[in-house]
């Protein structure tokens, strides 16, 4: 994706920051679940420290948690980059309520129907999303 602030956005490139941004807080609560606290078995090692054993399961799991804080920080910057994108794109629509329509959606992730209660003040799943959907040419 592009980032310059003129580049034409598509409801995939919509769709496909919402699915970034998603799989990042997966990882991120894959690692609290999976890594988070790290001890030592016999809790006489530190996290971090290396014995002497070539088995070491404490410096195996730091090891570990090491690589998925890099694969984190690295989705955490690709997230970061499209949204940039997005938000420059979204600067360039004249429509307040669409803007509105296409932020509360795609970025923050909110349902239909929870979209159209904060931008028209009542609920319904097909008001907004026909009008975005209108505006990328998907609906007539």
């Amino acid at each position: 994706m592009d980032t310059n602030p003129s580049t034409e956005i598509t409801i995939e490139d919509l769709e496909s920051y919402r699915g970034l941004s998603s799989e990042l807080e997966a990882l991120q609560e894959l690692r609290m679940w999976l890594y988070f606290p790290v001890s030592s078995p016999n809790g006489r090692e530190q996290v971090g420290q290396r014995g002497n054993t070539p088995s070491n399961p404490t410096a195996q799991a730091f090891d570990k948690l090491q690589a998925m804080d890099e694969r984190i920080s690295a989705k955490r910057e690709e997230v970061a980059n499209r949204l940039e994108t997005i938000l420059n794109w979204l600067d360039t629509l004249d429509d307040s309520e669409l803007r509105s329509m296409i932020y509360w959606r795609y970025i923050m992730g909110l349902d239909w129907s929870r979209v159209c209660l904060k931008v028209y003040g009542y609920r319904s799943s097909h008001a907004c999303r026909k009008r975005v959907m209108r505006y990328f040419g998907r609906e007539k």
